[in-house]
């Protein structure tokens, strides 16, 4: 939630007028059904996951939580980098912990696609900004607010990011 607001309140500054305003739309706790159902009815060109994932064997897993069942739902990083590809996503920002971590690979069979940001780039995905290990929540608030403030001003994302690293070690 914090995070949530932290984004609504850096977009809402002022950018240049000739840029077109950057729209947020916030699922909090959604399930599998209403994240497809958003993304498939709308044209979002980023996607920004804020939550807990992991590695796993279908190219890692993010946990959502259904405000309707209040249970955990595993979505594999597979069927998301999926989902993101056929609905024009171009650009995915995963604040969340191990999304980019790699595990050490016994053999040949297990160097399949284990983490979110390689499934994401495997399907496509033009811009993945993903956590190789775990990051204090302060950290990704920081981070946030610096990648979000630059785009917002109308720079490209690899500048936005390189801006957002220097903010991060200026501050850290």
């Amino acid at each position: 939630k914090q995070e949530a607001l932290h984004l609504k309140a850096e977009l809402q500054q002022k950018s240049d007028p000739n840029l077109t305003p950057v729209e947020l739309k916030i699922l909090e706790n959604p399930g599998r059904e209403e994240l497809t159902r958003t993304l498939e009815q709308g044209k979002y060109q980023v996607f920004h996951y804020a939550g807990h994932s992991s590695l796993g064997d279908a190219g890692g897993d993010v946990y959502l939580v259904s405000r309707t069942t209040g249970l955990t739902e595993i979505l594999y990083g597979e069927d998301l980098a999926g989902l993101l590809a056929n609905n024009g996503v171009q650009l995915a920002v995963f604040n969340s912990c191990h999304s980019a971590d790699t595990a050490v690979m016994e053999s040949e069979e297990a160097r399949r696609e284990r983490n979110l940001a390689q499934a994401l780039v495997a399907r496509g995905i033009p811009a993945v900004l993903a956590m190789a290990a775990r990051i204090p929540d302060q950290v990704a608030l920081t981070l946030t607010r610096l990648l979000y403030r630059n785009l917002n001003l109308g720079y490209p994302i690899d500048f936005s990011l390189s801006r957002a690293r220097q903010g991060l070690i200026s501050a850290y």
